[in-house]
């Protein structure tokens, strides 16, 4: 709580790495903005992320990536949660629970493609669309920086990418960025 706290009146963004139903929901009453990781939410912490308008971060690759060393060094919960992502993601959704575009980088080598998250994204239900939409306009949603960044459009702040293949097609394309404006 005082953390949050601090951070509020800081004018500063809480994001909340919270994995289980009553950490996920502490962290929302506490003044939340965003929830990273949140493998195990359930209906009752989407409901609440959608009234409160926070988001979820999900880190889906990371968590994949950790979860079968976790285990054989005793701690199931990560392989656990992978088993049951494709669901909760699906579930989120379908209740309105915005997502943006988190990879919670470092507990992976930092030189694999950014993409991973995308592609599972879109395997649990997203299109394509959508997914980079989580990276673009959600994340600009998430920071308050609507018309600013996350868009291209006049007056905003914008890098353009340009890849051998339409992402829409091949979202692993975006992993091999030729050219940067």
């Amino acid at each position: 709580e005082a953390i949050a706290d601090k951070t509020i009146k800081s004018r500063k963004k809480l994001a909340a790495h919270a994995v289980t139903p009553d950490g996920i929901i502490y962290s929302i009453n506490a003044g939340a903005k965003s929830i990273e990781h949140g493998f195990g939410m359930n209906e009752e912490c989407m409901q609440l992320m959608v009234k409160k308008n926070v988001f979820w971060c999900p880190t889906i690759y990371v968590n994949d990536y950790v979860a079968e060393g976790r285990a054989k060094a005793g701690s199931p919960i990560n392989k656990m949660f992978t088993e049951t992502e494709p669901a909760v993601f699906k579930k989120a959704m379908s209740y309105g629970v915005k997502i943006a575009y988190g990879t919670d980088i470092g507990g992976y080598d930092w030189m694999e493609p950014q993409t991973k998250d995308f592609e599972f994204f879109i395997q649990y239900g997203m299109s394509s669309l959508q997914a980079i939409q989580t990276a673009t306009i959600n994340a600009a949603e998430l920071l308050e920086q609507t018309g600013l960044i996350g868009e291209i459009i006049p007056g905003a702040f914008a890098d353009i990418v340009a890849v051998k293949e339409n992402p829409l097609i091949n979202i692993k394309t975006l992993g091999d960025v030729k050219w940067v404006m």
